[in-house]
């Protein structure tokens, strides 16, 4: 049993999460390439579809065509995965900007939470900046393998602490979204304005409490986000527009196939168990040094008899 669980969570890390972040990538840099479509033809029409679409940053300070472009080439880096933590940075800085000086609304959250994964770890395997980094590692340009080897060796840690943040992000707006902290507090109202408590209200109400503490410790996270994706469509079928409530789907699809990360009580428990049952890694349960080494001299008869007998031994 264990073993299945983990070879599951395996798949879904290397299987699910790179369609999942594809999805997401398509998504966002289709509607940023809408917007810069919008800016560069019609300004004042593209300002006027964005709080239900896009973020637009400091509407009459950038001009229109530098904000076009901008949004064009970050749109595109992001769909073909190409530069993908840069085109990320790029939208994530208008989006911040627009919750700061334009709009303070969920759309712009959203972003900044789907937007953020992508400047934290870049692309996964379905991008064209994973296809450019295998070459890289081995080209004669300066610097350029140990670039890729950096990448490579803090990708596992800015994911978890990327996990960790949206974790505690989604924990405390089911908390204040229930009503579960005063509103009144200061400290409250102030991570109201950046965090989507009105939508998180709609859609959870009375089970906020229970998804907040699993969320937030970590703890059975997969299956606490599977049946918050149901209660989701549930809800936009009845109550909700759809929305919104797309993008809480899209970040609880990010957490069943990414999984809640090293720095939670899930995490914690798997790599215990990993240490006590090393099979769960596909890895002997014994030490395999401390065994006999067989060394067959010659292949007659005796050599093949002697080989296939031992060819399941460790």
């Amino acid at each position: 049993m264990l073993a299945w669980l983990a070879d599951a969570i395996q798949f879904l890390g290397r299987t699910a999460w790179p369609i999942v972040d594809l999805l997401i990538r398509l998504w966002l840099g289709k509607m940023a390439f809408v917007a810069s479509v919008l800016i560069a033809t019609d300004r004042a029409t593209a300002v006027s579809m964005a709080p239900g679409m896009y973020p637009v940053p400091i509407a009459m300070l950038v001009p229109g065509s530098l904000l076009a472009y901008c949004y064009g080439i970050a749109a595109v880096a992001l769909i073909l995965g190409l530069g993908t933590r840069i085109g990320a940075l790029v939208l994530l800085a208008f989006t911040v900007s627009s919750q700061i000086q334009v709009s303070s609304n969920d759309l712009n959250l959203f972003w900044i939470a789907l937007l953020a994964i992508s400047v934290f770890t870049g692309a996964d395997r379905f991008s064209l900046d994973r296809l450019l980094s295998r070459g890289l590692r081995s080209s004669p340009l300066p610097q350029s393998a140990r670039t890729i080897a950096a990448l490579d060796a803090t990708r596992p840690f800015f994911g978890d602490l990327y996990l960790l943040l949206l974790r505690l992000a989604m924990s405390i707006t089911l908390l204040l979204a229930g009503r579960h902290v005063s509103s009144s507090m200061t400290l409250a109202h102030d991570a109201a304005v950046w965090l989507p408590v009105d939508t998180a209200a709609l859609l959870f109400g009375g089970v906020s409490f229970a998804l907040a503490l699993f969320v937030g410790l970590g703890l059975m996270t997969r299956v606490a986000a599977l049946l918050a994706i149901t209660l989701t469509g549930y809800q936009t079928m009845m109550v909700v527009e759809q929305g919104l409530s797309s993008y809480w789907v899209a970040l609880l699809a990010l957490l069943v196939a990414k999984g809640p990360g090293t720095f939670s009580v899930d995490g914690q428990l798997l790599a215990a168990l990993r240490r006590r049952m090393p099979e769960l890694s596909r890895k002997p349960a014994f030490d395999v040094e401390s065994l006999p080494h067989v060394v067959i001299v010659g292949a007659g008869f005796g050599g093949i008899a002697c080989a296939r007998a031992l060819e399941h031994a460790p």
